[in-house]
């Protein structure tokens, strides 16, 4: 974020203003502590050195989001880019707006009688499959993923996109769901003779059988042509909702009786597995071509909004930049310019760089690894041969999957390309694994590694030939994992449905069962006796040499749900201080809707349920009686003029009445 790439370049500047002040002697420390060993005098001197350099660099030293980076550059070269060049940014609710115009837009198209019969047809597709919701969150999905829709689209269209679908699915083109159900119901795909005999003799078994043969007989009956419309239920006897074939049918007397016709029914059930695949990729396929030709037109127009406004998105940013520095002839010029500004290029979270990032950062690097990549030494004034270095930071286990298009596969590739680069001309490349932790303790490290070495747990995670494995720099700090067994409801009896509830019968919650337990470990490690404790026992707090006391204690829970208050709850049964609920909804707190609805009786005192609401409560104290006896007989006077009106008022009211008219002055 911007934020970030500011707090990154103050930090930095600020550290170089210090080696350019501090005596020698803290110097010394702190590039010690920095380097891992006593730095030579040039070393020091090149560190007090640096804040000058930076401050003296053209354009100074530039920490920004890729995103800044690439808004500049077009900014630079607009005519280059094919951009306005008084482009401005659209920011994420700036673009959702003209997303909204663009599929108010797309929606209007797809009324108009006699065109875009597509159109409406993938629309009515979509509707019919989740409504108009799902549709909304579709297009917005589509407009998150657009490089890769526009990728996919680029000199094919949707036809091609569909073609290359139907060639993975295995499909012929132009194939229909109506023309597989056609061929998988004719004779003599569908064996219509001996699954008639199949069906008779189920329908005289048992209960099972003869309610399997009530799904096959409407198909069976009918003609080729009609038995499409029966296929559901046909389906439906040989398969179960999980798509596999009944094991239990036919019933073992009708399998003894009739060996052949019980193959039949297996058979017939695994034919039927392989149509429903055939089916699913029909629909696969529908659905691709569906959501291809959405995504082409919303493009589109959403693009004719932005250019109509001169807008560029954050995409838009990256695209342009791409095609910028792609371009042939116009690319060497940028380059040019770019190069007297560029000698090292630093990449943060590079696990996240998507690959239109990638693009842009390796069309910036292309003359790094060039010959020796001679380079001007300014501080020099002269002509020197300088290594430009490309470093990049990342780690795939990291990756946030679909942040801006992540691609944690993108930064293995990247490696593999810069590496072949450096290599090419006897240039170093080193790769350095980040397997040291700052933040936890070895105990917590090893039960980590000991999970993901699983192989279910490494799926998305790490690869098998590169195991997860982490280092602790916490040397010293004591740790323990303890793996507590896993807590489930007990089943119950249903009760009987005319039994008088009159008893309350005990349950077992797992969420209060885990709760108690918990608070029951806590104020046993707190009860403990200071004396008997050793270092290796939970309740040793070895990193103060002390037994744990509650202010040492975090509980970390996923959401505050249930088990956040259950535990609150059995924490102070149990006496053991608790800071509680630390997060609240205001207007739902008692003092709070009592504060509101003097408020609301302030700016309009004719408010008689507000008034009434602030007379019942602590503000005004009085009771049931005491307002039943104000409010009644008024004769059309609102209850703030009753309260000062009526006469006989009790000494409270006219004390209460007083207050209030000191707050409406105020």
């Amino acid at each position: 974020t911007k934020a970030a790439a500011a707090e990154m370049k103050n930090r930095l500047l600020q550290a170089l203003a210090d080696w350019a002040t501090v005596p020698g002697g803290t110097l010394t420390e702190r590039l010690f502590d920095l380097l891992g060993q006593r730095p030579t005098a040039a070393q020091e001197q090149e560190a007090a050195r640096l804040f000058a350099r930076v401050l003296d660099a053209p354009g100074g030293l530039q920490i920004q989001t890729i995103h800044a980076f690439c808004q500049g550059l077009l900014a630079r070269f607009p005519l280059e880019a094919g951009v306005s060049p008084r482009f401005q940014l659209a920011e994420e609710r700036t673009a959702a707006e003209l997303l909204a115009q663009a599929r108010a837009d797309l929606y209007a198209e797809a009324e108009l009688p006699g065109r875009e019969l597509e159109l409406r047809w993938a629309l009515e597709h979509f509707l019919l499959a989740g409504g108009e919701t799902r549709l909304d969150e579709l297009t917005a999905a589509i407009l998150q993923q657009r490089a890769a829709f526009e990728r996919a689209l680029a000199g094919r269209g949707v036809v091609g996109v569909v073609a290359v679908a139907e060639a993975a699915c295995d499909l012929a083109t132009g194939e229909t769901r109506e023309r597989v159900l056609a061929a998988a119901l004719a004779e003599p795909a569908l064996a219509v003779g001996p699954l008639r005999q199949l069906c008779q003799l189920m329908a005289g078994g048992l209960r099972s059988d003869a309610e399997v043969a009530e799904g096959m007989a409407p198909l069976l009956a009918a003609d080729a042509g009609e038995r499409a419309r029966h296929y559901e239920d046909y389906r439906g006897a040989f398969l179960t909702n999980e798509g596999t074939v009944r094991k239990k049918l036919p019933t073992k007397k009708l399998a003894t009786a009739a060996p052949e016709l019980a193959a039949l029914f297996l058979e017939e059930g695994e034919r039927l597995v392989a149509l429903e695949g055939r089916l699913a990729a029909v629909a696969l396929v529908a659905d691709c071509r569906a959501l291809f030709t959405l995504a082409e037109r919303l493009l589109t127009l959403y693009g004719q909004r932005k250019a109509a406004r001169g807008l560029l998105d954050y995409a838009d940013l990256i695209q342009a930049t791409a095609k910028l520095l792609d371009q042939p002839g116009q690319a060497a010029w940028v380059l040019y310019k770019l190069d007297e500004g560029i000698e090292h290029l630093l990449i943060d979270e590079a696990q996240d760089t998507s690959p239109e990032q990638w693009l842009v950062v390796k069309q910036l690097t292309a003359e790094f690894h060039a010959g020796q990549g001679a380079h001007e030494d300014r501080a020099q004034g002269e002509r020197a041969s300088l290594a430009r270095t490309v470093f990049a930071v990342g780690d795939a286990k990291q990756s946030i999957y679909r942040f801006q298009g992540a691609d944690p596969a993108g930064f293995k590739a990247a490696a593999a390309h810069y590496q072949a680069r450096a290599e090419a001309v006897n240039q170093r490349f080193l790769p350095v694994p980040l397997s040291h932790s700052f933040r936890s303790v070895a105990a917590v490290l090893r039960a980590v590694d000991r999970v993901f070495a699983l192989p279910a747990a490494q799926a998305g995670v790490a690869a098998p030939e590169a195991p997860v494995s982490h280092a602790a720099t916490r040397l010293g700090h004591a740790g323990r994992v303890e793996l507590w067994p896993l807590l489930q409801a007990a089943p119950r009896d249903p009760p009987d449905p005319w039994a008088l509830p009159l008893e309350q019968r005990e349950g077992q919650d797992p969420v209060a069962a885990l709760a108690q337990s918990l608070a029951d470990t806590l104020a046993g490690w707190f009860a403990a006796d200071p004396l008997s404790l050793t270092p290796a026992h939970p309740a040793w707090l070895a990193s103060k040499g002390r037994p744990v006391a509650p202010g040492d204690v975090l509980v970390l829970v996923r959401t505050r749900g249930a088990l956040f208050h259950a535990l609150a709850r059995a924490l102070k049964r149990r006496g053991v201080p608790v800071a509680g609920v630390d997060r609240m909804v205001l207007p739902l707190q008692t003092a709070v809707r009592d504060l509101l609805a003097l408020g609301r009786f302030l700016l309009l005192p004719d408010d008689d349920l507000s008034l009434a609401e602030v007379l019942k409560g602590p503000l005004g104290g009085l009771d049931d009686e005491d307002l039943i006896g104000l409010a009644s007989g008024r004769e059309g006077l609102s209850l703030w003029r009753a309260l000062g009106e009526r006469q006989g008022l009790k000494p409270a009211w006219r004390e209460i009445r007083q207050r209030l008219e000191r707050l409406l002055a105020q």
